[in-house]
């Protein structure tokens, strides 16, 4: 099996991580992506389609660093021309629902209301 092979693995790759998993049986699929979108520089953005916290959302995958005009032109259906604004609930802001500018940076997991 794949546990045997570790040692050989990190010997030719040192310096990397190694992931093991048996994606058909392990729960951390959610987890090991997460970390894998981390690696990768990417994150998490939920796309809000009204202004509450418990609205209907999509998932938008951006860079990190990633600004409220980077979602606005990366997000289908918005015309980023258009948007003025945007409200946040998660960790990049001090409170739920806070407006925000066009130069605002995302965080992993930010739900975002984009406002004309």
């Amino acid at each position: 099996g794949a546990d045997e092979k570790l040692p050989a693995i990190h010997a030719s790759h040192p310096g990397f991580g190694v992931l093991t998993t048996d994606f058909f049986t392990d729960s951390q699929g959610p987890e090991i992506a997460g970390v894998l979108l981390h690696l990768l520089g990417y994150i998490r953005v939920h796309i809000a389609d009204r202004a509450t916290e418990d609205a209907d959302r999509a998932i938008l995958l951006t860079r990190r660093a990633s600004s409220i005009q980077d979602i606005a032109e990366e997000a289908k259906g918005y015309d980023a021309g258009t948007v003025k604004t945007a409200r946040i609930w998660g960790s990049s802001v001090s409170q739920p629902g806070q407006t925000v500018s066009l130069s605002h940076l995302v965080e992993d997991g930010d739900v975002v209301y984009l406002k004309d």
